[in-house]
């Protein structure tokens, strides 16, 4: 690695950090940690048998380093081989034997086309379970980009209007994060579980709705299922 190469690494952790240690210190739920890691992985085509086997064994290696929590989502539609993987987050600065368990094993990452790590901060507010909590047979995934003014307007929207909604409409588990790292800062991400396909609308007040549009420039959402034998929950 060249000078400039580690100097521009050094400033990334750096950075990172000085945000971790700015957020607002925000209230967990029991169990749930105050920060999680998002990791966005798609799998190379021609390795779609061998990435089963090895998730296996690296979730065995962290549940064994008592990591609390390994749950593995993997996307419905589009490209195969897409998944996201949360996991409690492993600050910087934490000492190698520690971090250790967020690195991924040398044949593992071979199978790995691309992968993306969010770090984000765990809102809570009724409905929303711990992630101490297995999670329901599907996760609606949905990524939304503020408008740089409305940012905090639109976290309080997703807490306090869109979470509520989702809640009356039966959905008993959605959770508010904002990323910290690996996306901007005005990145908000809603975590909706369901027991069930959700083959149909939720009849959601539209001018609800509208509010919390009108404070976006961007949006995108995936539907995921929970991949229970891949993952696992500390009893």
């Amino acid at each position: 690695m060249t000078v400039a190469a580690m100097t521009r690494l050094r400033l990334r952790r750096i950075v990172a950090l000085a945000i971790l240690l700015i957020t607002p210190t925000l209230q967990a739920q029991d169990g749930s940690p105050e920060y999680v890691d998002l990791r966005f992985v798609t799998v190379a085509s021609d390795q779609q048998t061998e990435w089963a086997p090895l998730l296996r064994k690296r979730r065995d290696v962290v549940q064994e380093q008592g990591m609390a929590f390994f749950h593995v989502f993997q996307r419905l539609r589009g490209p195969l081989g897409v998944y996201l993987i949360v996991t409690p987050h492993t600050p910087v600065g934490t000492p190698a034997s520690e971090r250790a368990n967020t690195y991924w094993l040398e044949d593992l990452q071979k199978t790995v086309a691309s992968q993306s790590l969010i770090t984000a901060i765990n809102y809570t507010g009724p409905p929303t379970n711990s992630w101490s909590h297995p999670a329901e047979p599907f996760m609606l995934a949905r990524r939304f980009t503020a408008a740089a003014d409305q940012s905090n307007s639109y976290g309080q929207w997703l807490a306090g209007e869109l979470s509520p909604a989702y809640r009356d409409a039966g959905v008993d588990d959605a959770r508010t994060l904002r990323a910290v790292v690996g996306w901007g800062p005005g990145t908000w991400i809603h975590l909706t579980f369901m027991d069930s396909w959700p083959g149909k609308r939720l009849g959601l007040d539209q001018s609800m709705l509208n509010r919390g549009a009108a404070m976006v420039v961007g949006e995108e959402y995936y539907l995921y299922s929970f991949r229970e034998d891949l993952s696992y929950t500390a009893d």
